[in-house]
């Protein structure tokens, strides 16, 4: 907990918070709302993410507290197109969720060193049949790309127009941001997710859709058969920008 920069860090190991000790799904949620009721963000970190994660972590934190290492401006930034490999490379080291299957990607090279990515994709709703969605964004670790957001939204702006896409949206997931660097692109909050989960053996975490009903056995029992429980984040907000 930092007061002065009204700034708090909570470790979630996977055993402790999960189902298996009766955390339900708005544990963490709550104790997010219930800081932010106060002016104070909180950010949950899971046990894997520390183990695995942890130079992204340290980075995330930094920047957060204003003691980023790097600082690069956009302006003296050139625009590149980055293709899949390059985008997968970079993402699973620089982004806490890693890469993403995406139709295209942009980026943003400074000294012909790719310093940020942008990742579009087709959203899965049809409701969105008409939008693109930015799947990830991210700027090298311990590098603070100021302006950088915005410079590529521009790029995506464009692109989108060009491919008859009227709209851009996004998911921000509150355990780690606010939206705030949307909004500042002009981007609105249009709803909220319900709290996102994942499965979890008390030393990794698993995709929510490993362990779906199927052949007849419901989740439950495929779950339980797997000794696997739920561990609870926080909801994604959703933001969307007319273009």
């Amino acid at each position: 907990w930092i007061p002065r920069k009204k700034f708090a860090i909570e470790y979630n190991g996977l055993y402790w918070h999960s189902e298996r000790m009766n955390r339900n799904k708005n544990y963490h949620s709550m104790k997010t709302k219930l800081c932010e009721e106060l002016g104070i963000q909180l950010i949950h970190i899971f046990g894997d993410e520390w183990s695995s994660k942890q130079e992204i972590i340290k980075s995330v934190l930094m920047h957060k507290i204003g003691k980023t290492k790097n600082t690069v401006f956009a302006r003296k930034c050139k625009i590149v197109y980055v293709n899949a490999k390059e985008r997968k490379v970079f993402f699973d080291k620089n982004h806490i969720d890693g890469d993403v299957p995406s139709k295209i990607a942009f980026g943003l090279t400074y000294d012909n060193v790719l310093v940020s990515c942008i990742s579009l994709r087709v959203p899965r709703q049809k409701k969105y049949a008409d939008t693109v969605e930015i799947a990830r964004f991210a700027t090298t670790i311990n590098t603070s790309v100021v302006g950088g957001l915005s410079k590529l939204v521009k790029k995506v702006s464009k692109w989108a127009c060009d491919n008859k896409f009227s709209s851009i949206m996004t998911y921000v997931d509150t355990r780690f941001g606010t939206g705030v660097g949307y909004e500042k692109c002009g981007f609105s909050q249009i709803g909220k997710t319900a709290n996102r989960f994942w499965w979890t053996d008390d030393v990794y975490r698993y995709n929510r859709f490993k362990y779906r009903a199927k052949n007849g056995i419901s989740e439950k029992n495929i779950a339980a058969a797997a000794g696997v429980k739920k561990i609870w984040g926080c909801p994604n907000l959703i933001y969307k920008i007319t273009i």
